[in-house]
């Protein structure tokens, strides 16, 4: 059972909504891109990210810090505390500005299936430990507790346990509810990142009263959702350059059978076996969209462990994203705390 009571996590409210906070017009709004890499178990990789995002900057605007003008880009690290020994360059992610968060100690699995048969589900207690031991971690290496404030559950297998520990070890927020999958959802109008005073619609469209990962409200905690990728149709094919061997354009959305999938490269580079010139073009595809529309932030899921120099292609295909989003004036890459800042007071470019 999870605990009868759960404390606040603060005074914050927003119930899910797709009006931008503040009452600002799109226009007026900063176009949030927050990549969050879970793991992080490689040194030579994430030293490889740092050194050549170190010097990439947010557009200046009016030069505004409340809107993160002209500032270094910033991503959120969220670690396997049991990879932290001897892991200086998550140290490094820090000192530089990134966000380093939560990703469990061990990395285990929320709920064990066998088929459709849920076998075990980990409690509150095993979660808060998992939370603790990793943050211990984190300390020994010279990150300061107070600034760790977020939480990825591995495998995005939450439930009411995994949200309650994280409640009850006073993180801010978490990031592992899908949202962007109903129909008439596409990109344009996501819901923005909220509390979980009202749970979470994400949630209930998966996992309906009496499912195993059904979640009841708990004051104060924020969430920021795992967007859905809307995959790219024959126009953004064409406007992105994205051709077959044979040099046609072609539309993603047919070749895969679906019209969106989880915002994870896992689901990109391992389920769908997506091509750089794929990834890429998806990736900016979704960028467009937030910019037509209600200017909800691009949230992306990704491994720094799947970046290795043997992999080069791979690196270079993320960095085409990195570097056409820094060519939209009104993006802001953010991480995702520096975001949750923004929203508890909404600012205007």
């Amino acid at each position: 059972m999870v605990p009868e009571i759960i404390p606040a996590v603060s005074n914050d409210y927003r119930e899910p909504s797709r009006d931008i906070p503040g009452g600002l017009k799109a226009e007026d709004c900063p176009q949030f891109v927050v990549i969050g890499f879970d793991d992080n178990r490689v040194s030579e990789n994430l030293e490889w990210f740092l050194d050549v995002l170190k010097n990439k900057k947010n557009p200046f605007g009016k030069n505004n810090q409340k809107t993160f003008d002209a500032t270094q880009i910033q991503l959120s690290f969220y670690m396997i505390g049991s990879s932290g020994p001897g892991m200086y360059s998550w140290k490094k992610a820090y000192d530089l500005g990134h966000e380093v968060g939560v990703h469990t100690f061990s990395h285990p699995h929320g709920i064990e299936h066998d088929g459709a048969l849920v076998l075990k589900k980990l409690d509150y207690k095993a979660h808060q430990e998992e939370i603790q031991a990793c943050i211990r971690e984190l300390e020994n290496l010279g990150i300061e507790r107070e600034q760790i404030r977020g939480y990825r559950q591995p495998f995005l297998q939450y439930t009411m346990h995994s949200l309650a520990a994280v409640a009850l070890e006073g993180l801010s927020y978490d990031c592992s509810i899908e949202e962007g999958v109903a129909f008439g959802e596409d990109g344009r109008n996501f819901y923005w990142p909220y509390t979980l005073d009202t749970g979470s619609p994400g949630n209930r469209y998966f996992f309906p009263k009496g499912h195993v990962q059904h979640i009841l409200p708990i004051q104060g905690l924020w969430e920021i959702p795992v967007y859905q990728l809307m995959l790219p149709d024959m126009d953004a094919a064409i406007k992105h350059g994205l051709k077959n061997k044979a040099g046609a354009y072609y539309s993603l959305k047919e070749k895969i059978g679906t019209d969106r999938i989880t915002g994870f490269d896992y689901n990109l580079w391992v389920l769908y076996k997506f091509t750089e010139k794929e990834f890429s073009t998806t990736l900016k595809y979704n960028l467009d969209l937030r910019l037509e529309g209600n200017r909800c932030p691009f949230t992306f899921g990704a491994h720094s462990d799947e970046y290795s120099a043997e992999r080069a292609s791979r690196r270079e295909a993320l960095i085409d994203f990195i570097d056409y989003a820094l060519t939209k004036p009104e993006v802001r890459i953010q991480s995702a705390v520096n975001l949750l800042e923004w929203l508890r007071k909404p600012t205007k470019l």
